[in-house]
């Protein structure tokens, strides 16, 4: 069966080039709010722009991966650990800022402008959500590059991946497998029936469980200050 061009060059994309099209995309958002909506609007578009761009191109590859590339591709998809977490930091940060903007504006707004209310709501619950579903997935990416890393002999030559994480009853784990490891550590802040044989990949998990931790702890401030401003109304 013949690839889908999109999927071949989601592939093909380096780290970078994948960072560019999603600052070109939120960019690209941010102009187009500007002069039709508030700075506080233009914001939050511009990163749901360059999170749901990261989102698509992440997941792509994701479901798209044939067993027989995973080793390659994972090696290709992976960013460096300084844009990893640059990337974690600023999902977390941004979506911080978010709520806050979302707790001081609000009151003022559902006064004055109740479909603005509405706008500012939907957006700043969708840039949240958006942001807690990329740091989970950068960090499945992360997961399958560590994985999926190998070692070599004395002479430079690959001989098998460094693994660090026992999948049971799979021995060729795809991003869907990493995805699952993630997403649980980053709602239930502990691993499932993945068993971690790294240290490596368990100091990354730690880090990984306590950034959930606070960020979870920030969404539920978000869902509590909807719902009392919905019982004020």
């Amino acid at each position: 069966m013949k690839e889908n061009k999109f999927i071949h060059t989601v592939h093909q994309m380096s780290p970078s080039l994948r960072l560019l099209v999603a600052v070109t995309f939120a960019g690209i958002a941010f102009l187009l709010a500007k002069g039709r909506a508030t700075s506080s609007i233009q914001f939050m578009v511009a990163w749901l722009s360059f999170a749901l761009t990261n989102l698509v191109l992440f997941w792509t590859t994701m479901f798209t991966v044939q067993p027989d590339e995973i080793k390659s591709i994972a090696k290709k998809q992976d960013t460096s650990r300084t844009v990893l977490f640059l990337m974690v930091l600023s999902a977390s940060f941004i979506s911080l800022f978010i709520i806050v903007l979302l707790m001081k504006v609000l009151p003022a707004i559902n006064e004055s402008n109740e479909s603005g209310y509405n706008v500012h709501l939907a957006l700043a619950v969708a840039s949240a959500v958006c942001s807690w579903g990329l740091i989970h997935t950068v960090f499945a990416v992360r997961y399958a590059h560590l994985y999926y890393t190998c070692k070599t002999n004395e002479d430079g030559i690959e001989k098998e991946h460094m693994g660090g994480l026992n999948f049971p009853n799979d021995e060729t784990p795809d991003y869907v497998d990493f995805a699952y490891f993630s997403f649980v550590i980053g709602m239930t802040f502990q691993v499932s029936d993945v068993q971690v044989s790294s240290s490596t990949i368990r100091r990354l998990a730690l880090l990984h469980g306590v950034l959930s931790f606070g960020f979870n702890t920030v969404i539920v401030a978000l869902i509590i200050n909807i719902i009392s401003t919905f019982v004020q109304k």
